[in-house]
């Protein structure tokens, strides 16, 4: 299994490799290789999942396959330890899944300090004298607010609360700045919007911040 480290200062995936298998969202299959094989073993047990034909060319492949030997050879034997040493209990856990999860995500959303200013002036460069055939681009951006935040954490594999984050900022600095938006283009907003907050992602993906000093 390919090796990577754990830790989430120095953990930077390749997106879109196809050295790794994709199950759970946010590249994490690449997190650590106890992982990298938990995943290629979901997808293997996965009814339907269709693995042969889904990975077919992938560099993925040679994991998948010798998961598959191993466990047709092996599945008839007994485990030679049917347990293994307790490392910690349940009653002595002094945190729960949850509150971890929860504060990982506030440590990451606590500030999402972004120079805007510019780039948004160049999405929505229509003149704030135009009232007709206009409109603010927050109440755009607003409507789309969903959409947006579940298709780019989709693609990036960046966790949900901080593209929610990323998109909030983006959505009150416009309306801060008053820009407008024009109601034909509409559509070329958003997508150069929705196309801006990937890149802004990728980065945080890539090299851990969205946008680099």
């Amino acid at each position: 299994m390919q090796a990577h480290t754990s830790c989430p200062n120095s953990y930077r995936p390749v997106p879109f490799s196809r050295r790794f298998v994709r199950h759970i969202a946010g590249w994490y299959a690449q997190k650590h290789p106890d992982e990298d094989f938990a995943e290629t073993f979901a997808v293997w047990l996965t009814p339907r999942s269709a693995w042969l034909k889904r990975y077919k060319g992938w560099g993925a492949m040679a994991k998948l396959r010798y998961v598959d030997r191993m466990a047709r050879r092996y599945r008839e034997v007994e485990p030679l330890r049917p347990q293994g040493h307790t490392d910690i209990t349940v009653e002595e856990m002094e945190t729960t899944v949850e509150e971890h999860y929860r504060k990982s995500l506030e440590e990451q959303t606590q500030s999402v300090d972004l120079a805007l200013d510019s780039d948004l002036k160049d999405i929505f460069p229509v003149s704030k004298r135009k009232k007709k055939g206009a409109r603010p681009a927050a109440e755009l951006l607003r409507e789309g607010r969903k959409s947006l935040i579940d298709k780019v954490a989709y693609w990036t594999g960046v966790q949900r609360p901080l593209v929610k984050k990323l998109v909030e900022s983006i959505e009150s600095r416009v309306g801060e700045l008053d820009l407008r938006a024009s109601v034909k283009g509409e559509k070329e907003h958003l997508t150069e919007v929705a196309t801006y907050t990937t890149a802004l992602a990728m980065n945080y993906v890539t090299r851990g911040k969205f946008v680099q000093p």
